[in-house]
C-alpha cells in the first residue's frame, strides 16, 4: 500500500469509530428516554388521585388509561429498555476508549497497529445488536457536517425515515452504505 493508501485507511477507520461512538450514544439516549416516559406514566397511572381524576371524566378513560399503562408496562419488559441503554452505554464507552488508543498513537502508526485497532474494532461490532442503517446513516451525516465535509457526501434521508430512525428503519434499503473517502 503506499503513503496515501495508508493514510485514508487510517482516516476511515477513526470516522467509522467516531461515527459508532455517536450511534451508541443516539441508542443509549433513546433507550433511556423511552423507560423513563414508560416508567412515569406507569407510575402515574397507578397513582389513585389520578385515577380519580379521570373517573370524573366518565369510565372510560379510567379503563383506556389502565389499559395503555398495562400495555407500556409489557412492551418496557419485553423491549427491555434498560437493559439496551445499557448495552448501548457500553459499546459507546468502548468506542470512545479506541477512539482515544488511535488519538494517541503516533500519526505514523505501523501496519500491525492499524491492524490491531482494525480488529479490537471488529471486536466491539461482534458485541452489537443489528444496526439501524438509517440512524447510522444520520450519524454519518452528522459527523461530515461536523468534520467540515461538502455536503454532496451526505445521505439523502426524508423526514419519516428521520423521524422514525430510533425506532425501526424505514424504507432502510434505500440508504447506501458510506464509507469516508
Amino acid at each position: 500500500m503506499s503513503g496515501d493508501e495508508i493514510q485514508r485507511s487510517r482516516y476511515k477507520l477513526f470516522f467509522d469509530v467516531q461515527r459508532s461512538v455517536r450511534y451508541h450514544t443516539k441508542r443509549w439516549q433513546f433507550f433511556d428516554r423511552i423507560g423513563m416516559l414508560i416508567k412515569v406514566f406507569t407510575t402515574v397511572g397507578g397513582l389513585g388521585t389520578f385515577t380519580t381524576l379521570l373517573a370524573k371524566g366518565g369510565e372510560g378513560w379510567v379503563l383506556v388509561y389502565g389499559l395503555l399503562a398495562g400495555v407500556s408496562s409489557i412492551v418496557d419488559l419485553v423491549i427491555g429498555t434498560d437493559k439496551k441503554a445499557r448495552l448501548h452505554a457500553d459499546l459507546c464507552a468502548e468506542f470512545i476508549a479506541l477512539q482515544r488508543e488511535m488519538v494517541l498513537a503516533d500519526e505514523d502508526i505501523s501496519d500491525n497497529a492499524y491492524r490491531s485497532f482494525y480488529a479490537r474494532r471488529l471486536e466491539i461490532e461482534a458485541k452489537e445488536p443489528p444496526v439501524l442503517h438509517v440512524l447510522n446513516a444520520i450519524c454519518h451525516n452528522e459527523l461530515l457536517r461536523a468534520t467540515g465535509h461538502e455536503a454532496s457526501r451526505q445521505v439523502k434521508i426524508n423526514r419519516l425515515q428521520r423521524v422514525l430512525a430510533p425506532f425501526f428503519d424505514w424504507c432502510g434499503n434505500s440508504i447506501q452504505p458510506q464509507h469516508e473517502s
